[in-house]
């Protein structure tokens, strides 16, 4: 069953049932073994003071954090605590504690266990089911016992309340679940949003792209061991493949490989010619690489390049760094 605080087409909010029931199922499958199912979800838009008002004691709300920064809460009752930290430690079904108590650090660091990868997964739920991102991913910051000082947790703008029941193994363990989430963090929803202004748009588009990156050319990594490296000395011949005289990739600060290129030279200045990217899988050749397909890649998008011809040469200059390599030759 599902109410509706405001009309029914609330958008991603239909589908709260189903994205909910199958990341709680998967969850408990991935972690338990057993399985689980989420049902007699309410849904209610309130502000922040009557959400967490509703909220009855012993209870244990984990804070998350939105990759927005907006926060959210994530509430167990007491029997929900209990069935996760039974099914945490393994307990048997025939040790079931259907007395609520207070919570404590053991129950909430076990709690964090379990709902961080269901959290994980239920953006995803959301957007099989409506083909949108309908919500952000998040994660765990924090976690309370007191309803009373999660006030200051919370911003003042309207949240939708959604609540619901928790079952593990076909009824034998069980309890409340209430998230509480900004209603405006959901995609789709009826709330008013700002078109953006283009010349606002076009300027930060040209900010970022004017904004310096340093890359370097490496040759390649050799792998030594510590005492290797703090042997080395003056005279000492390190070997590496002959590959690697003409063969590079350049990287950008993060660690990450994003070209491949051969050494080179132009207008008498050491240069290289990107000859492909790199994906994941590996190198993906491509013998036309225009500047434009170069930013794709440098942003992140190793989309493959669809202009044809000769690969562009990028030749020393501010901003990137050349790693060389002095090959040592042996005397006779």
């Amino acid at each position: 069953m599902i109410a509706l605080g405001r009309n029914a087409a609330a958008g991603p909010l239909d589908f709260a049932p189903a994205a909910l029931a199958a990341a709680i199922g998967k969850t408990a499958r991935h972690l338990f073994d057993v399985t689980a199912d989420f049902f007699d979800l309410e849904v209610a838009h309130k502000d922040a003071k009557a959400a967490l008002g509703d909220l009855t004691s012993p209870i244990l709300c984990l804070v998350v954090t939105a990759d927005n920064g907006r926060r959210s809460l994530v509430c167990l009752d007491g029997l929900l605590i209990n069935a996760i930290v039974e099914l945490m430690t393994g307990a048997s079904d025939k040790n079931v504690l259907r007395q609520p108590r207070p919570p404590t650090r053991i129950d909430a660091a076990l709690a964090r266990e379990f709902f961080a990868p269901f959290l994980a997964r239920l953006p995803g739920e959301f957007r099989a089911l409506t083909d949108t991102a309908a919500l952000p991913e998040f994660d765990i910051t924090g976690d309370e016992v007191d309803p009373t000082r999660l006030i200051y947790q919370l911003e003042d703008r309207e949240y939708a309340v959604l609540s619901g029941q928790v079952t593990f193994q076909d009824g034998i363990r069980g309890g409340s679940l209430t998230l509480v989430l900004p209603t405006e963090i959901w995609a789709g929803d009826q709330a008013e949003t700002a078109e953006a202004d283009p010349v606002w748009a076009a300027n930060l588009a040209q900010t970022i792209l004017a904004a310096p990156l340093e890359m370097q050319a490496v040759l390649d990594t050799i792998p030594m061991t510590l005492g290797q490296v703090i042997g080395l000395k003056p005279g000492d011949m390190v070997p590496f493949p002959a590959s690697a005289l003409s063969d590079l990739r350049l990287r950008t600060r993060d660690g990450k490989d994003r070209l491949e290129a051969r050494l080179g030279q132009i207008n008498s200045k050491k240069a290289v010619s990107v000859t492909g990217f790199v994906r994941e899988s590996g190198v993906a050749t491509a013998p036309g690489i225009t500047p434009a397909d170069a930013k794709r890649v440098l942003a992140g998008e190793l989309a493959k390049p669809e202009a044809d011809g000769a690969g562009d040469m990028l030749a020393e200059r501010s901003g990137v760094e050349t790693v060389d390599a002095d090959v040592a030759q042996p005397s006779s």
